[in-house]
């Protein structure tokens, strides 16, 4: 486990999950369309771009498969069986039983990786391993990527499984999927073989990494990292605050107020966007500000406090999570 990798992604997936002003419903969202992301490029790395049409609706079939898949996992479980039955699942026209494969197959170099004979045990031993409660969830997430593919239960689409497993341990304790990009397949891939090299060889293992195993542990730690910022930088852009004006002296204020923070977002690229409501519809002086965009809590009670004592008025500020 490469520790300085591996510290990054816990303090940011961290403030992701902890920070007062981060909205979990936008998280939750955010996670989402990252897992929608990473099934898309996991799928596009496998397709042939030549034929556009056939193209579109292979990725498509693939897709909803790989979705059927990751909702059996997260019903299931991991254990022997779902194991066996993911395989049907992710690939159903190849492998058309839900078991594992009873025949040798060739993975770039490897053929056969593994005897089909030894598969049920070697998936009990791998089911094993990975519930051990003290492996941290990346390294636990990776070591799945790496063994499944290694074993090589299915005929087909253990590429796909390996990397929606990857995922789905990932998923189980907060953190975001790796996204592997279609143009990047072919560091992936001699990454991977390299790796398997040791593992076949019975050089290397999860306690005595390779060094080319190392290097495969820290594409996917940076892709891991690498989502986890782009989540954070998200929620950090929409943070959402509803601000409360009373006793004010006509809309004039309210207007004013609105412009101060347009003007400090644009001024400082925070993308500040500024509604106004009048919650109550009466006729009472009080009026509701929505407020979004990248501005912490403590900058926006600045901009406000100031205002009140220019024009005198009270407010009350909520930042909404939900």
């Amino acid at each position: 486990m490469t520790r300085d990798m591996i510290s990054r992604i816990d303090e940011t997936v961290e403030r992701i999950n902890s920070h007062p002003e981060y909205s979990r419903k936008l998280r939750y969202k955010g996670y989402n369309t990252l897992l929608c992301e990473a099934s898309r490029h996991s799928v596009s790395m496998e397709l042939d771009l030549s034929n556009s049409k056939g193209t579109k609706n292979k990725l498509r079939a693939d897709l909803r498969n790989l979705k059927a898949a990751w909702d059996y996992l997260c019903g299931k479980g991991i254990s022997l069986s779902s194991i066996a039955r993911l395989g049907n699942l992710v690939e159903p026209e190849i492998n058309k039983v839900p078991q594992f494969r009873n025949t040798a197959v060739q993975f770039g170099p490897f053929s056969p990786p593994v005897g089909y004979e030894n598969i049920a045990r070697l998936v009990l031993d791998l089911v094993a391993f990975l519930n051990k409660e003290q492996l941290h969830p990346v390294s636990r997430s990776i070591e799945a990527h790496i063994e499944l593919v290694r074993i090589h239960p299915y005929i087909d689409g253990n590429g796909r499984a390996a990397r929606l497993l990857q995922s789905y341990f990932l998923e189980e304790h907060s953190y975001p999927p790796a996204l592997i990009l279609p143009s990047e397949r072919e560091l992936y891939i001699g990454l991977l073989e390299r790796t398997l090299n040791g593992r076949y060889n019975l050089e290397t293992s999860f306690e005595r990494p390779s060094d080319n195993e190392v290097l495969f542990r820290k594409f996917l730690e940076s892709k891991i990292l690498g989502s986890a910022l782009r989540l954070e930088e998200d929620l950090k852009t929409h943070r959402f605050y509803q601000i409360t004006l009373k006793n004010l002296d006509g809309f004039g204020v309210v207007r004013c107020v609105a412009n101060i923070l347009r003007t400090y977002g644009r001024s400082n690229g925070c993308g500040i966007k500024v509604k106004v409501f009048n919650p109550l519809k009466s006729k009472r002086i009080q009026y509701l500000l929505e407020v979004e965009g990248d501005l912490s809590r403590a900058s926006l009670l600045g901009l406000i406090k100031r205002s009140s004592v220019k024009y005198d008025f009270n407010y009350e500020i909520t930042t909404v999570r939900d």
